[in-house]
């Protein structure tokens, strides 16, 4: 009789990854709402998760590959409060078009703080867009597995906060180029964290990066007033900064 059969120390592994695909397509849904951003010359339509109750902020979650992960996590963020619109291109002028478009639409909504989050490949793109002083700002930058295989990296337009998170056992180049932010030393508030036991899927460790991620964002401060005609991140940065760095620092003593 010819086939393949899987040994019992193979076949316990396989049903645990069987069990986990059908826990997450019950627990979160795969299709999103959409949202409407208006752009001159036309709209765009985006894969947006409304707050549920409580609203704490918006996230702008950008990424040029599509992946399974983010619909899991952006559910699960939803529940706890935060809006969040997914931009997905590889196109850095289509981005530069979208980003402004999401953090307009968020103001508009009333949201508390905006956070961008970039997750994977083409992480100068998503930062070219703040190189400008003039170009509209957001409270915190996260980058979730975050690396860059075009370009070399320029995070001197990163004012704002950043969570710098990897797994454990995530690719190797994502490792190297986390290290190598983590070396260089640019930024004014930075928290790196390597979820234990985690790797690039984040399979078995949804709960725990939700909990970071939701965690860490709770403490970045409120966005401006629409009245003040500067950035609390910008001026005065010194007094701005301090009070962040601190805020972090209490409800994350041990991350590094």
């Amino acid at each position: 009789m010819s086939g393949t059969c899987l040994s019992s120390n193979q076949f316990i592994p396989f049903l645990r990854k069987i069990a986990v695909l059908f826990a997450l397509s019950f627990s979160f849904p795969i299709f999103a709402d959409e949202l409407v951003l208006p752009l001159k010359g036309e709209d765009v339509q985006v894969n947006y998760w409304p707050v549920e109750k409580n609203s704490r902020g918006a996230i702008i979650w950008v990424r040029a590959e599509p992946s399974m992960l983010p619909d899991a996590i952006a559910e699960a963020l939803s529940k706890k409060g935060w809006g969040i619109i997914l931009i997905e291109s590889k196109h850095a002028a289509e981005l530069k078009r979208l980003i402004p478009a999401a953090i307009r639409s968020f103001r508009k909504l009333h949201y508390q703080r905006i956070i961008l989050l970039h997750q994977g490949d083409r992480l100068q793109q998503t930062l070219d867009y703040f190189k400008k002083r003039q170009t509209k700002r957001v409270d915190g930058f996260i980058f979730l597995s975050a690396y860059e295989s075009k370009k070399t990296l320029n995070l001197q337009a990163v004012s704002s906060p950043v969570m710098d998170i990897c797994g454990q056992f995530d690719y190797q180049y994502v490792l190297s180029d986390f290290q190598k932010r983590k070396e260089q030393g640019v930024f004014i508030n930075y928290r790196s964290i390597q979820v234990p036991g985690a790797d690039n899927s984040y399979e078995y460790q949804l709960k725990m990066l939700t909990s970071y991620l939701d965690g860490w964002m709770q403490n970045i401060p409120p966005v401006q007033p629409s009245w003040l005609p500067f950035q609390l991140s910008e001026f005065p940065l010194f007094l701005y900064q301090k009070q962040t760095a601190c805020a972090l620092k209490t409800e994350f003593p041990s991350i590094n």
